[in-house]
């Protein structure tokens, strides 16, 4: 299987500040979430609500597994 995995894209954020001392809802729909991505280090520049979710089918090691999904991430997602 070429592309076995999951994607996980959340809709709901939350976003801590400190200790619980400022917490923040948003939905990714909303301007206060892409105010957020703003300050936000993307690693790989994937946004934080979509993320891994592992192989569908355990098979074979493939070392390039992770690198051929954050490229399909990035292009569909970012």
């Amino acid at each position: 299987m070429e592309n076995n995995w999951w994607t996980i894209c959340h809709v709901h954020m939350v976003r801590f500040r400190g200790f619980f001392e400022d917490m923040q809802f948003s939905t990714i729909y909303h301007r206060r979430y892409r105010n957020w991505l703003e300050t936000y280090h993307m690693k790989d520049g994937i946004p934080p609500h979509i993320q891994f979710g592992g192989a569908i089918v355990a098979g074979e090691g493939d070392p390039t597994f992770h690198q051929r999904w954050v490229e399909f991430a990035r292009e569909h997602f970012c």
